[in-house]
């Protein structure tokens, strides 16, 4: 009878054993789930101001500072399974730069349509608060004020600015859309803009706006949006803006020139520069396939990957598996032991090695990494003595990310927590047992 109970106590271990053992492949070893947030805050580090800046460089700026009160943030979910990360850590770096770069696959599939359309009206928006504000920025000599304070005391608020972005992006976006109601609705925020500035207090201060200025900027925004449209007049807008910013994301030399041309406050240079912001637009019709913003996103996020990047996580995934072969071999000398156990007089065995190694998985995968994330978020100010003083920026940066972690070696810990209370039974089992023998 008492080998019976014996032989169910061992098969309970050995259970318990394995399912710590392949648990690791039920689900993703690691889950990373990333929100990353422009606060304006971060924006600052990421971008920090020039100390002589152009006339272009001051309206990126700008455009830059409105788009991180948007606060446009994004969500990502990363995967990655215990096959993968031993098939990549035993084979060529080719195959740990294909899991990389799936991983940034996913990161970009994961914005989807109703977010990428958020991020546009959120850049929208900032387009269109820079465009205002380089307008008034004509006036802050003149008026000895910011632009900020100019724009408050005209009316000019967030209300305003998001009620006429909406009122552009529609007039884009309509199925009806035309060269002539886009440019009537570009006009619109335009006349506003001076009708708020011929009704405050600084009227008799600043110049009205020309009937031939005003004409300038009609037809600067009436041959830019003729580009897009077809032979009838007729534009079609549903993915013209995501177009749009990936031909600003690209980054050369002639988006560059041509985004300056675009955002400058000089109505005359805007004019003289139409040909040059004409070529962005003309990009757009002869590789629409090419402009598309995700794309954009994911061939700038490959480029990153260079073979230090590569070989940096190829050592993750060594560390990792080894790790786990690590913590595996004890849970597995446990059955080696029980099966070697089985013909003797005590078939109970010490089960202690597993209790001690076996949690190391979900240590290192989750626990680890989470606490050092809380630190970094809010951390005790014995920390910051002398990490803010090595990385000033570093607390600022993580205030705009948040990191949460899960992993499949939840598995492996719960076994050892089973274990761990199973074998205060399973050791009075083993003294009593041997103790008859004797």
């Amino acid at each position: 009878m008492k080998n019976v109970f014996s032989f169910i106590m061992n098969l309970i271990v050995i259970a318990l054993s394995l399912l710590a053992v392949f648990g690791h492949f039920f689900a993703p070893l690691w889950t990373i789930n990333l929100q990353i947030t422009l606060t304006p805050e971060i924006a600052e580090v990421i971008f920090p101001k020039s100390e002589n800046p152009t006339e272009e460089e001051k309206t990126m700026e700008m455009l830059i500072d409105e788009i991180a009160k948007e606060n446009v943030s994004l969500s990502a979910k990363l995967d990655f399974a215990a096959a993968e990360v031993i098939n990549c850590a035993l084979t060529e770096d080719e195959n740990t730069k294909n899991v990389v770069l799936g991983s940034i696959d996913a990161l970009v599939d994961s914005v989807d349509s109703e977010k990428l359309a958020s991020i546009e009206d959120s850049i929208a928006r900032a387009s269109v608060a820079t465009a205002i504000k380089s307008q008034v920025t004509k006036f802050t000599d003149v008026l000895d004020k910011d632009v900020d304070q100019i724009m408050q005391d005209i009316g000019i608020d967030d209300e305003f600015i998001s009620g006429k972005t909406t009122d552009i992006l529609d007039s884009l976006r309509a199925e009806d859309a035309t060269v002539d109601s886009i440019t009537d609705s570009v006009m619109t925020v335009v006349d506003d803009v001076y009708d708020k500035l011929e009704n405050s207090d600084f009227s008799d201060q600043i110049a009205d706006l020309s009937t031939d200025d005003r004409t300038a900027i009609e037809e600067t925004v009436k041959s830019l949006v003729s580009l897009i449209a077809d032979e009838d007049g007729n534009v079609d807008g549903n993915d013209f803006i995501s177009r749009l910013f990936a031909e600003l994301l690209s980054g050369d030399e002639s988006s560059s020139e041509q985004t300056g041309a675009v955002f400058t406050n000089d109505i005359s240079f805007q004019t003289k520069k139409l040909n040059t912001s004409a070529i962005l637009f003309e990009n757009l019709e002869e590789n629409p396939e090419e402009k598309d913003l995700k794309e954009v996103l994911r061939e700038k996020l490959y480029a990153v990957v260079s073979d230090g990047v590569v070989g940096f996580f190829k050592k993750v995934f060594i560390a990792a598996t080894i790790m786990l072969a690590f913590s595996s071999f004890w849970w597995l000398f446990l059955i080696v032991k029980i099966l070697l156990r089985t013909l003797t007089k005590n078939p109970y065995i010490k089960l202690k090695s597993a209790i001690m190694f076996g949690w190391i998985p979900f240590a290192i995968l989750y626990i680890i990494p989470s606490a050092l994330v809380w630190l970094l978020a809010d951390p005790a100010s014995f920390i910051w003595g002398w990490i803010g003083s090595i990385f000033p920026s570093l607390k600022t940066i993580i205030s705009g990310v948040a990191i949460s972690f899960a992993s499949s070696a939840l598995v492996s810990i719960i076994c050892t927590a089973v274990l761990f209370v199973f074998g205060i039974i399973y050791s009075i089992c083993r003294a009593t047992y041997k103790a008859d023998k004797e």
